[in-house]
């Protein structure tokens, strides 16, 4: 029976397989921080909390480190802190654009 209902649901494609759900998609990065913005603000409110800035993490490009060496990890808490000016735990567009003083959104050339 279990094999029947689950078959039914791969078939109707309601199951995704196994494989492709432990795999999360890297999106394409977004060097613009306008676009950037706009792609993580969800609700589309012109503000960005705490929760839909970390989402930025999916839209950095990979930098590009020497073999051994591990990439930066960044603590999107605080970037969030220094950039939100007035501390309203929001980030309007103007302070967010500073982001790139912080993270950089293009991979360093070599």
């Amino acid at each position: 029976m279990k094999w029947t209902a689950l078959a039914l649901l791969a078939i109707l494609g309601l199951a995704a397989p196994a494989a492709a759900a432990d795999k999360k998609k890297k999106e394409a990065p977004i060097t613009d921080p306008e676009a950037l913005f706009k792609k993580v603000d969800g609700d589309a409110n012109a503000f960005l909390t705490l929760d839909e800035f970390k989402k930025i993490a999916d839209y950095l490009p990979v930098p590009k480190v020497k073999k051994g060496e591990k990439p930066p990890v960044h603590d999107f808490d605080k970037v969030f802190a220094q950039l939100d000016r007035n501390n309203d735990k929001k980030l309007l567009l103007d302070e967010f654009k500073n982001l790139t003083t912080l993270i950089p959104l293009t991979p360093a050339k070599k």
